[in-house]
């Protein structure tokens, strides 16, 4: 077991014991501790087996049922219920993590970009006496274009060119 785990240990009568403060807690104070990135275990006492999964689960269900907006869609429940064992299984463990963690990342990359155009927007109102005059500058003065090449390499070009021509209609059998 990890060292950020927290043991719990679920009695019969559903109760749940926290082994580290050594006190029952409450399913709200469970969701707490999960939500600000504690991970816990859940052991049955007298089974000794795991039983986080179904706790977690149920402690959604339970916040679910008693939350206005629901979180879950009865279109997903009706899929999940559906679905075979297999497929299930795979949903869980390969597609939903993976999904989520993509999700997490646009997320994240979302909000460096809102702060990215804050902070210039900032810097904008902070200075914008150097925002307009920077713009002004750059219609003002547009890039310098490209400068022409010298009359004797256009004709080495046209030359080149010329020669590529005859030979094509060489080539093809239409000679010039």
């Amino acid at each position: 077991m990890s060292q950020n785990h927290l043991l719990i240990r679920k009695y019969k009568n559903r109760r749940l014991y926290d082994t580290e403060r050594s006190c029952f807690v409450t399913r709200e104070e469970i969701l707490s501790m999960v939500r600000s990135g504690r991970d816990v275990r859940v052991e049955d006492v007298s089974s000794g087996e795991d039983t986080t999964g179904e706790v977690l689960l149920q402690l959604i269900v339970d916040e679910q049922a008693g939350a206005k907006a629901k979180a879950i869609p009865p279109d997903f429940l009706h899929f999940l219920i559906r679905a075979n064992r297999n497929a299930l299984a795979g949903f869980f463990q390969d597609f939903l993590p993976n999904a989520l963690k993509n999700y997490q990342t646009s997320l994240l990359e979302m909000h460096r970009r809102q702060q990215q155009a804050a902070s210039q927007m900032l810097q904008n109102m902070q200075n914008p006496f150097t925002f307009w005059q920077n713009a002004f500058q750059q219609k003002m003065n547009p890039p310098a274009p490209a400068p022409e090449k010298p009359a004797s390499e256009l004709d080495e070009l046209k030359a080149e060119l010329d020669e590529l021509k005859a030979r094509l209609g060489r080539i093809s059998g239409d000679s010039e």
